[in-house]
C-alpha cells in the first residue's frame, strides 16, 4: 500500500497549530496541572482553613473549560481540549513564576512570568474565538477570576494580590491591542485579525463559512486584459493557444 503523500502528512498536523501533540480533550492534564499550581501557591503560602478554596477555585476553572465546552453554545473554534492546552501553559508560566520567587526577584519575577503566561492565554483565546470574541470574553474573565480570587483574599495577600493584579494587566493590554488591531487594521473594512482567525477555523476545525463569508467581501468588478499566443499550422489554422492573463485568480477554487 502507498504511504501517505508528504501534502497528507502535513495537513494531519494542523489539528496540532498552538496544541499540546497529545489526543483527547486533556482534561485530566488540565486539572493535575491546576492543582498543583494550587498545591505550590498553597505551599509557598502556607497552609490554614481556607487552603481548600484555593484548590476549589483552579479546579473549578477547569470545571468552567468543560461547560462552556458543553452548554456554552458557539464560541468560534473554542473547545474542551484548546481550553485545556491554554490552562495548561498557564500553569506552567505560574509555576515558573513561583521558583523565580524564591530568586532574589521575589514577588516582581512572579508577577512578570504570571503576567506573561495570562497575554499569551489571552491573545490565543481572542483569537481562536474569531467572530465570537464577544461572547467568550467574559468566561476568561470569569476563569481568571476563580483562579487568583481565592488566593488573594484567603489564603496569601502578597502572591495573591501580585496574581490577580498580573491577570488584570495581562488580560486587559492583550483585549485592548486585539481591539487596536480590529479598529486599525482594516482589509475592505473587515479586521485583519478575522483573516488570520478564518484560515484558523478552515486549517482546524474544516470550517469554511467564516473564510467564505470574508472572501465574499473582498468580491469586486474589475477590467483586465488576457494576452493569447496562438500557434498555427502553416495554411493559418489555429493549432495551440495559451492565455496570458494579467492577474492572478487566487488560491481558491
Amino acid at each position: 500500500m502507498a504511504g501517505k503523500s508528504a501534502t497528507s502528512r502535513l495537513s494531519s498536523l494542523y489539528r496540532f497549530l498552538w496544541g499540546i501533540p497529545l489526543r483527547g480533550s486533556l482534561l485530566a492534564l488540565g486539572l493535575s496541572a491546576s492543582l498543583l499550581s494550587a498545591l505550590i501557591l498553597i505551599y509557598v503560602g502556607g497552609f490554614n482553613e481556607y487552603s481548600p478554596l484555593v484548590i476549589a477555585g483552579f479546579i473549578s476553572s477547569i470545571a468552567l473549560n468543560w461547560a462552556l465546552d458543553r452548554f456554552g453554545g458557539d464560541l468560534g473554534m473554542l473547545n474542551l481540549r484548546r481550553l485545556d492546552q491554554l490552562a495548561i501553559i498557564n500553569s506552567c508560566f505560574l509555576l515558573l513564576g513561583v521558583a523565580v520567587s524564591l530568586t532574589p526577584l521575589k514577588l516582581s519575577g512572579f508577577g512578570l512570568m504570571v503576567a506573561l503566561g495570562a497575554f499569551i492565554r489571552t491573545i490565543v483565546y481572542l483569537t481562536l474565538a474569531g467572530k465570537r470574541v464577544w461572547k467568550a470574553l467574559p468566561f476568561l474573565a470569569l476563569i481568571m477570576l476563580m483562579e487568583s480570587t481565592p488566593t488573594c483574599l484567603l489564603q496569601n495577600p502578597a502572591y495573591g494580590i501580585t496574581l490577580l493584579r498580573s491577570y488584570f494587566i495581562a488580560f486587559a493590554l492583550a483585549s485592548l491591542l486585539s481591539l487596536l488591531f480590529r479598529k486599525l487594521f482594516l482589509i475592505q473594512g473587515v479586521p485583519a485579525l478575522d483573516y488570520v482567525s478564518g484560515v484558523l477555523a478552515f486549517l482546524l476545525d474544516d470550517r469554511r463559512d467564516w473564510i467564505t463569508e470574508l472572501a465574499s467581501k473582498l468580491d469586486d468588478e474589475s477590467s483586465i486584459q488576457v494576452d493569447i499566443i496562438v500557434f498555427r499550422e502553416k495554411n493559418g489554422r489555429p493549432e495551440a493557444a495559451i492565455l496570458i492573463p494579467t492577474f492572478h485568480p487566487g488560491p481558491f477554487k
